[in-house]
């Protein structure tokens, strides 16, 4: 039976080597986001060939009116038809220039949206693999960078319909005109293909690094807010400023390579330009001495036709480096749509029963590389409702068991993981991580209200289901405490938090989508009396009824658990309560007398109703009311 398993080590990724796809693969690709404008599409490329039609019609106007204009019995009833005309054409060609830019310019926005959004939603259901083994600016870039890059292409192409309409129809209108002239126009257009081409090749490498420079800082600035307080710890604000120094300086040194680059640009073509106009007023000049037959509008009209020839060619000679740029960043964008995940649903993957809670790990064994083992025939089994706590040194595996192979964001390498009588290979992932509940060492919460954090795993429970939930763990208190209660704004994952009150409103939001499993890793850091109490008695709360596995650090969550089960560099070594280990006196017994022994509070309990306020040295900002809670510590024997 097949269970979509690829191994870890063929985890979702975005290929380091490979071949570029074919313009035809990318066209395709990309038709899958054009064809729901095709229509807007055609409409804005038909204004585009009018607006380039008129380009090319208004100085036939000006020639014809330069010619009057030079006559013996000009007069202005004779000159305002032709000034009407070119004023007419000029309006009408700017009001069709802008809806044409304008319905473009939606129709790219849209396009971009969708791309953003669709790549958004693929990695939000990429597997863990992926997400833990790519950096984290790589994926960034590819949904910003790379999309605006396919932007910008798509701008490009479709002044790339302009261009070719006026170099054909300017082309055209020289050959009718004066075909000497034609001639010496197409004689420049080698040498203006040359300068561009050479221009855009370095241009295009300076911008790279540029980009990438930019990248640098950038991450190098996130970085150091990140890491300010540590900075601020080691009185190393100036090495951190220095270092950033560096980078900025090396990204101003890119841009001042490519303003340098850019000074040639325009002059280069400018003086091409000219020397071209003034071969072009000379052979004029001579045409009209020997055959009189080239007049001052004939001399205008060459001349604004040869700019119309040369300049769209300098243009499109520019714009193929920005299109194989596009058509890379659509190559690289592929690369995360085709990828296909390591962790599947098979095929006849049923729901997850409910009858049954029990979780029996059998013969377990797991690699995030090939045959580099980080757990090795894992045997175990935990009953419904048992309350299982998971002790090792660090790097044991305990994170890897619990947190990665049970929920399966990753499949086990051998052996198989149950709960009740099911595979949780046989059962669909929905129905898997509906009914297990993770609670990270590092609390995380998003953007928004505390509301909507707390309803994040339940988006259809009710307020009074809300504050019943924060009510049993005592978290209504200090949320109600802050500015704007439940409805307080969280901003960068809860910095203006303190860790306590993230924890409790993760146990919260825990709690109030009410799994049948819970597996929660218990955050190292050390809490104050009275939070560290509001954290123990929640998650006490949180234990109650549901099968679960604490990564402990605390000795009192140690103590109450059912059983204890201790992994060392990957391997189930020892299993029984606190008792029974400490008599083995095996790794259990050393982790307690170099570890948890030492700690220096055990458990706080919360007694309702007896408060003395005045030994409550609360750190979470209360408002003025009767206080509810009063500490009693109390040390366990061991």
């Amino acid at each position: 039976m097949g269970h979509g398993h690829r191994g870890p080590g063929r985890a979702l990724g975005l290929e380091k080597h490979k071949r570029a796809r074919s313009t035809r693969v990318l066209l395709g690709s990309l038709w899958k986001y054009l064809k729901n404008y095709i229509w807007s599409i055609i409409f804005a490329a038909s204004l585009i060939i009018v607006y380039s039609l008129f380009s090319l019609v208004t100085p036939l106007i000006l020639k014809t009116g330069i010619d009057r204009a030079t006559e013996e019995n000009a007069t202005m009833k004779i000159l305002m038809p032709v000034i009407i005309s070119f004023f007419v054409l000029v309006i009408l060609g700017w009001i069709i220039n802008s809806i044409s830019t304008i319905i473009l310019t939606k129709i790219n926005s849209k396009m971009l949206h969708e791309v953003r959004t669709d790549l958004y939603r693929k990695l939000s259901y990429s597997d863990m693999s992926y997400i833990k083994n790519e950096q984290s600016g790589n994926i960034t870039a590819r949904v910003t960078s790379d999309t605006g890059e396919l932007a910008t292409g798509i701008q490009i192409s479709t002044s790339i319909v302009a261009q070719l309409l006026l170099i054909i129809g300017s082309f055209v209108l020289l050959l009718v005109t004066n075909w000497v002239i034609a001639l010496i126009s197409i004689a420049a257009v080698p040498i203006a293909f040359g300068i561009s081409s050479v221009l855009s090749f370095f241009g295009r490498k300076i911008v790279l690094r540029v980009r990438r420079a930019f990248g640098y800082v950038s991450g190098k600035m996130a970085e150091g807010l990140s890491g300010i307080a540590v900075a601020k710890s080691f009185n190393r604000e100036e090495e951190l400023a220095t270092e950033l120094r560096e980078l900025n300086q090396q990204h101003y040194n890119y841009s001042k390579q490519f303003g340098f680059l850019m000074m040639f640009v325009m002059p280069s073509i400018n003086a091409l330009s000219y020397a071209l106009f003034t071969l072009i007023i000379y052979t004029s000049g001579w045409l009209n001495k020997t055959t009189d037959v080239i007049s001052l509008g004939d001399i205008y009209l060459s001349i604004n036709l040869s700019q119309q020839f040369l300049f769209p060619i300098v243009m499109l000679a520019m714009s193929f480096p920005q299109l194989e740029s596009a058509f890379g960043a659509m190559d690289r964008i592929i690369d995360i749509f085709d990828a296909k995940p390591a962790i599947s649903d098979a095929l006849d993957a049923k729901p997850l029963q409910e009858e049954d809670d029990s979780v029996h790990f059998k013969n377990v064994s797991f690699a995030y590389k090939e045959r580099n083992y980080v757990l090795k025939n894992i045997n175990f089994s935990a009953k419904p409702g048992e309350l299982i706590a998971v002790v090792g040194h660090t790097g044991a595996g305990k994170t890897t068991l619990f947190s990665y192979l049970l929920p399966r964001f990753y499949d086990v390498t051998e052996g198989e993981i149950c709960i009740g009588d099911q595979n949780i290979k046989e059962v669909t992932q929905s129905s898997l991580r509906q009914a297990i509940g993770l609670v990270s060492q590092e609390p995380f919460l998003f953007s928004g209200t505390v509301y909507e954090n707390i309803v994040y795993g339940k988006p259809d429970a009710t307020e009074e289901e809300v504050r019943s939930i924060c009510e049993r763990i005592n978290a209504d208190e200090f949320i109600e405490a802050l500015q704007h209660g439940y409805n307080t704004k969280i901003v960068e994952g809860g910095k203006r938090l303190s860790s306590g009150q993230k924890q409790i409103i993760t146990i919260a939001r825990t709690m109030l989508a009410n799994p049948r499993i819970l597996v929660l890793d218990e955050a190292t850091s050390r809490l104050d009396a009275y939070t560290e109490s509001l954290v123990q008695a929640a998650q006490m709360e949180l234990f109650k009824g549901r099968t679960t596995f604490v990564i402990a650090h605390r000795l009192s969550t140690i103590k109450d658990a059912d059983r204890i089960i201790v992994l060392d560099h990957g391997k189930l070594v020892e299993v029984g309560t606190h008792e029974e280990l400490m008599e083995k006196k095996g790794i259990y017994q050393d982790l307690y007398t170099t570890y948890y022994a030492y700690q220096g509070l055990e458990k706080v309990d919360i007694n309702i109703e007896e408060l003395e306020p005045e030994i409550v040295e609360n750190p979470i900002k209360q408002k003025k009311k009767p206080a509810r809670f009063s500490l009693n510590s109390k040390k366990k024997n061991s």
